[in-house]
This record gives structure tokens, sequence and C-alpha cells, in this order.
């Protein structure tokens, strides 16, 4: 299953033509998965079929239908229901990676999961202030 997951990630990244093959060590893949089980803890508990923000952000990684819409143009999945598909851990994660490729490459090439985890939460506001204790209970639950 992880494997396959990175082969998506990797498949995503390249589609997009962010992403550059030889950046994709183990040193990179694995905290950004570690990363994505941790957002998925602090987003929804490990409940993928959770409802936030007054119903606006759902699934396991709470999703709102804009980030949703916005990170599978033009890409494979654009044909991905965002009603049907949100709830789909493995569907879920690979629109999260798409945003990524999307918004901020290079902290996907680098690895930088504290610049990823603040770009999920707050794609265009990453530092603002109140995504501190996001990053933190983020950080947290990836065990650091």
């Amino acid at each position: 299953m992880r494997n396959t997951r990175l082969l998506l990630f990797i498949t995503a990244c390249l589609w997009c033509g962010h992403f550059d093959v030889s950046a994709a060590t183990t040193e990179t893949a694995a905290p950004i998965r570690q990363l994505l089980a941790a957002i998925r803890q602090v987003e929804s508990a490990g409940n993928d079929r959770a409802i936030g923000d007054k119903g606006k952000s759902r699934g396991p990684f709470q999703i709102k239908r804009a980030y949703w819409r916005e990170a599978v143009a033009g890409t494979d999945a654009a044909g991905w229901s965002y009603d049907k598909w949100v709830w789909n851990r493995d569907r879920a994660e690979h629109v999260v990676w798409l945003h990524w490729c999307k918004v901020c490459p290079a902290a996907l090439r680098a690895g930088d999961c504290e610049m990823l985890a603040r770009r999920h939460r707050l794609p265009n506001a990453p530092w603002r202030a109140d995504n501190n204790e996001y990053w933190r209970r983020v950080k947290t639950a990836m065990g650091d």
C-alpha cells in the first residue's frame, strides 16, 4: 500500500511538472508519508467520514470544495467528484499531493513538512499566526 501511494505521489507530481524524480529519495518520501498520517490525525482523528467547518470541510484531510477543485484541475484526477471521493482516504491523499504540487512544489521536493502542513491548512497564508498551533499539533502527531 505504501509503495502504491508513493508511486501515486511521484506520478502526480511528474504529471504536474513540479517534481524531479531524483528528489524522490527515502529521505524525503518517508517524512512526507509521516506528515500525511499526522495531518489526517489532526484534521479528522482518523475518521474518513469527518465533517467540519459547518459542513464545508470533509473527509480524512478536511478538504474544502475549492481546495479540491483547484488541486484536481488539469490533472488525471480532474473527473473525480468531490462529493463522492472526498471520503476516500487514498483519493483524498492524492488530492493533497496534487495541491502541494501546485502551491508549494519546492517544499515538496525538499520534504519541508512544516511548509507542507501550513499550506494544507492555509494555502495562501501559511505563516499567519493562527497557523502556528496547527503546525504544533501536526508536529506532535508526527512524534517530534
